[in-house]
């Protein structure tokens, strides 16, 4: 009983140290800032254009940090679970390193995901972003229900 005991504890500690709580921002319950962002040379979209009755996810990454592509890797991995969320990817790298971050990562093949590149760093400086990944949840009506700074994972994502 007693190993039983402390199996569980253990099993506890491993999974609160694998969580992560989002962060203040002072930005929850406000709805989506409108931002351009760029989807290939020519070509740029505008977060106004994001239709409501999804869950939206912004993803802020850099193209080389091993958080990210964890991060992602995760979130792809369990993406079949996550019909309701639309991922919108975002970083302030170059496009070929953008481009390059969603042929190893095969983004394309999703239908819920889209990548893009914020020109005008606006994503950054809106969320006083000090690093990456960089994770923004909305609701089905656009308004910000969590941040994450650093490493999430899905089981995260699908809290809200």
């Amino acid at each position: 009983m007693k190993v039983k005991s402390l199996s569980l504890v253990f099993l506890l500690f491993i999974y609160s140290c694998s969580t992560q709580d989002p962060i203040k921002t002072g930005k929850e319950g406000k709805a989506m800032p409108s931002f351009t962002y760029q989807v290939a040379k020519d070509e740029y979209h505008n977060t106004s254009e994001i239709p409501s009755g999804s869950k939206v996810v912004f993803v802020y990454f850099r193209t080389h940090c091993p958080y990210c592509q964890a991060e992602t890797e995760d979130i792809l991995g369990n993406i079949n679970h996550m019909d309701e969320y639309k991922f919108y990817f975002i970083s302030a790298d170059t496009l070929p390193s953008i481009e390059h971050f969603i042929d190893q990562h095969r983004l394309n093949d999703y239908a819920n995901v889209r990548v893009g590149r914020d020109t005008a760093h606006f994503f950054s400086k809106y969320f006083n972003t000090i690093g990456a990944p960089y994770t923004a949840i909305y609701n089905k009506n656009k308004i910000l229900k969590a941040v994450f700074m650093g490493k999430i994972g899905s089981r995260e994502i699908q809290k809200y």
